[in-house]
Parts: structure tokens; sequence; C-alpha cells
């Protein structure tokens, strides 16, 4: 990873963790400079549109993470259930460990930003719908229908979301 690259990947990891922590609002540009340690030009230069830019990375990069986690998890198992438990399992060991005390920065940023960015809205919107469709997918080579698929995978990230914040 290149110096630049590396810059820019603390920065998002800063403000992942702040705005899990303290809230979007409540967390100022210049609070993720000095926690990251970066310039304040590196800011602007990887995200000149500055905080929203950095947010709508912030959950583009979470949505990532979870889908690369769901297609682990479902490529070592011998089915859907199998798969989904494995999921849940690893979800389980990533709270004992302390990982989610904060819960998930893609539920921070949109309850609070949703209502007045409508680009991270829409970007959370992407981000639920990407893991509802992985598991909805799952699902259906298990045998459940299309609808009925849909629904238990919404239903299911509802309460992943849900527990997180339990």
């Amino acid at each position: 990873m290149k110096k630049g690259e590396r810059t820019k990947s603390k920065i998002v990891e800063e403000a992942s963790r702040l705005f899990r922590t303290q809230g979007f609002s409540a967390t100022g540009l210049k609070q993720i400079i000095d926690e990251s340690e970066t310039p304040r030009g590196s800011l602007y230069y990887h995200f000149p549109g500055g905080k929203e830019e950095l947010a709508k990375e912030v959950i583009e990069q979470h949505t990532e993470e979870v889908v690369a986690q769901m297609r682990r998890a479902f490529k070592e198992s011998s089915g859907a259930a199998d798969g989904l438990a494995r999921l849940l399992d690893e979800f389980a060991a990533q709270a004992d460990l302390g990982e989610c005390e904060s819960g998930c920065p893609v539920m921070a940023i949109s309850v609070e930003a949703a209502s007045v960015s409508p680009e991270l809205r829409d970007t959370a919107r992407q981000a639920y719908e990407r893991w509802r469709s992985l598991l909805a997918a799952h699902l259906m080579v298990a045998g459940f229908p299309d609808k009925e698929a849909s629904a238990l995978a919404r239903s299911m990230v509802c309460m992943l979301e849900g527990s997180l914040i339990m």
C-alpha cells in the first residue's frame, strides 16, 4: 500500500470509529485529522467534498467489508442454513471481542445524516440493499421463493443492525 493510500485508509478508519462512537454530527473534520494523525491537506486531497464525501466512503468501505464477510461465510458452508450460522457466529465473535460495541457506521451515519443529505441516505440504502440481496440470493438457492427470501433477508438485516444497538 502506497503512502497516500495508507493516509486515506487512516482517515477513513478514524472517521468510521468516530461516527460510530459519537455520531456523525458531533464529529468534526478537525477531530478526524487530529485523531488520524494526518495532515489537514491530506483529508481535503482525498475528500474534496469534505465530511459528506468522507462519510460516503466510510459507508461504501464498510459495505464491502460486510459483503466479503458474507461471501466468505457462505462459500465455506455446506448450504444456506450453515452459511447463515457461520455468519452469525462471526458477528457474535466480533461482538465478544468488542469490535461491534459502538455499532455499525452505516447505521450511525444514516440515522443522523439521512434527513439532511439525500446522497448519504441513498448510499446507506444501497448498502442495506446489497446485504439484503446477497442474503436473499442464498436463501433462494436453498429453495425459498423469491418474495419470501427477500422478506426474510430484509428481516435478517434489520435484526443484525438492531442487535448492534442493544
